[in-house]
């Protein structure tokens, strides 16, 4: 990350190099990871010094910016639609076809997407069933957060069950035996093996 963007404190420490390093020394997984700065945390709490913490905490984080007029104008086109099938022609007016432009349709391509992937789900019925979990996070979830990031390229989504650094560390140290062969395709399969 560009110096520029990050976040430099009164007594000249960056933020996310700080997290960094803290992050670098955890042998377990821990928000920092994520950058996630919790100024009650006792790693945070113990690395930063009270003047710092003090700063955090008074920062004002910044204001969700409002719609453009173009996205504001294209969601007026949906309301009070209550129709599905009114709610599917104006996605199918709205669709670029060969004139699309990532930069400059993302939003309103998403925004169609989204719809048009819900209007879906409606109309199958299946948001009336008692669904797991999994599930939502496949049908609705992934349409609503997972697409939304598409036109950043500093953002990854990954929700669920990820395994991090730290916790295949973790893990690792407690194996026996050969661990240079995990992994390796032999007669007798892939995975660790003891020699």
């Amino acid at each position: 990350m560009d110096k520029g963007y990050m976040w430099k404190l009164s007594s000249g420490r960056i933020v996310e190099e700080e997290l960094f390093k803290l992050g670098n020394d955890l042998e377990f997984e821990h928000a920092i990871h994520s950058f996630i700065l919790d100024v009650e945390d006792e790693i945070i709490m113990g690395h930063f010094t009270e003047k710092e913490l003090e700063e955090i905490e008074g920062t004002t984080i910044p204001e969700v910016p409002d719609f453009s007029d173009e996205i504001d104008d294209f969601l007026g086109n949906f309301f009070g639609k209550t129709n599905l099938n009114e709610i599917r022609q104006i996605i199918k007016e709205s669709m670029f076809g060969i004139d699309y432009n990532r930069e400059k349709h993302h939003d309103v391509d998403y925004i169609c997407l989204a719809l048009y992937s819900l209007v879906r789900e409606i109309e199958n019925g299946n948001l009336k069933n008692a669904n797991l979990e999994n599930w939502y996070n496949c049908h609705i979830w992934n349409i609503i957060f997972d697409q939304v990031f598409g036109d950043v390229q500093a953002v990854t989504v990954v929700r669920g069950e990820s395994t991090s650094v730290s916790t295949a560390t973790r893990k690792n140290k407690k194996l026996k035996g050969n661990q240079g062969n995990v992994g390796k395709l032999d007669v007798e399969g892939i995975g660790y093996s003891e020699l």
